[in-house]
């Protein structure tokens, strides 16, 4: 589900003048369910519409994923982490399968804007005690993986759950928040979370909060450069009209 959020510019952003910026969640897990297809993982929680698992034991097979408030639900070794941001959150055993290491791919088509620079963000924390997930953020240009890659590939290590009972985590790792900027070739990306490894021995995850924020508008291809004081003049008159259309 997308939610906006709209921020106007200010003074000293003259090239933003008048024109909104866009913070794009496209995904927060808020419904329960995620759409087929984008997870190269087995869908292990409840049945139907509703989010969580059956038992603490749903999730203990490799390469499985649920929809959860709670990942200690989902498995008994897990820390009792909720959701970065209400209500839900995907709770991940990794898997040992390389064609298993697609977390999470969804195309992006609103907001975009050719030229504009953008984050691609997530929040990500780890739900047992030892071996963390080594992951990376992913933004290809158009519909599907197969068009340009147009971020520097980020790896990164996921934290991992505290207070060890029996070989069970008990406290919860604090989320931490990656991301990754982009430039849009096009009106169009598709975003993904993807998993470098490949152990069976932890490697489990949760993944909440998958943004996209412009930080910068891009300069039309062929256009001149103003001298300093048609710039000063032009983004003057630009803010004095941003007033005049606010009164």
């Amino acid at each position: 589900m997308l939610h906006f959020s709209k921020h106007f510019s200010g003074a000293a952003l003259l090239l933003l003048a008048c024109a909104p910026t866009y913070a794009v969640v496209i995904q927060n897990f808020d419904t329960g369910t995620i759409a087929p297809g984008a997870s190269s993982l087995t869908y292990a929680g409840n049945a139907g519409p509703s989010s969580g698992c059956a038992g603490n034991a749903a999730l203990f097979g490799e390469g499985t994923y649920a929809v959860t408030t709670s990942a200690s639900s989902c498995h008994s070794f897990w820390a009792p982490t909720g959701p970065q941001s209400s209500p839900n959150f995907m709770a991940v055993n990794g898997s040992n399968v390389a064609n298993q290491m697609s977390i999470y791919t969804q195309t992006v088509s609103t907001g975009l804007t050719a030229g504009n620079g953008y984050n691609f963000s997530a929040w990500f924390t780890g739900l047992y005690l030892s071996d963390p997930a080594s992951l990376s953020l992913r933004v290809y240009d158009g519909v599907g993986t197969s068009g340009s890659l147009l971020t520097t590939l980020q790896s990164f290590t996921t934290n991992v759950a505290g207070g060890n009972v029996n070989g069970h985590a008990t406290i919860a790792a604090d989320w931490v928040k990656q991301s990754i900027a982009f430039t849009a070739l096009s009106g169009t990306v598709t975003v993904q979370v993807f998993n470098n490894s490949v152990s069976a021995g932890g490697n489990d995850f949760g993944l909440d909060t998958l943004e996209i924020v412009q930080t910068s508008t891009g300069t039309p291809s062929g256009s001149a450069t103003p001298e300093p004081a048609s710039f000063f003049l032009a983004g003057s008159a630009l803010i004095g009209l941003c007033i005049i259309r606010r009164k």
